[in-house]
């Protein structure tokens, strides 16, 4: 039996998500059909990665155009309210005026996915750790100068305690 549309899209989705290890949902609080996009959207990602590990997937929830206020359509506390009741971290910013928001952004979904995957690792086998320290070196070999002097604190060298 052949699936519909609907079922084949929402499967294709599902299976895009699961090798990511963050996610940043991004929305423009212009924009009220955006914002009303994301409960389900977070609802998808959920289910498709937390149903294969206990790992908390990290999920950032950003609000766009934060310089247009003039334009606003959803509040910063709408979505702070979404954020907080869907277990996701919130930001607003505005990517016209500056990188250094949407830099913090980034920052913090890596800390996050270092801290689920150090969380993970506690409670699990060499597996996991082999896993963790894959990602961490993965996250590490980012565009150095994009992160400034910042450091991204996933691996503890264990000699140096």
């Amino acid at each position: 039996m052949g699936k519909t549309g609907d079922e084949a899209t929402s499967s294709t989705k599902e299976k895009r998500v699961q090798w990511a290890d963050g996610f940043v949902l991004v929305y423009s609080i212009c924009d009220r059909a955006s914002f009303n996009m994301l409960r389900p959207e977070v609802q998808v990602i959920k289910a498709a990665k937390e149903a294969l590990s206990q790992e908390k997937v990290p999920i950032v929830i950003v609000g766009n155009k934060r310089d247009l206020h003039h334009q606003r359509v959803v509040s910063s506390e709408e979505g702070r309210l979404l954020a907080l009741s869907m277990d996701c971290e919130f930001y607003e910013v505005s990517a016209a005026e500056a990188y250094h928001g949407a830099l913090m952004v980034f920052h913090r979904l890596a800390e996050r996915i270092c801290e689920a995957k150090l969380a993970l690792k506690k409670g699990t086998g060499i597996r996991s750790i082999v896993k963790s320290m894959s990602a961490a070196f993965v996250i590490q070999f980012l565009p150095a100068p994009s992160l400034g002097s910042h450091t991204l604190p996933c691996v503890e060298d264990s000699s140096a305690k």
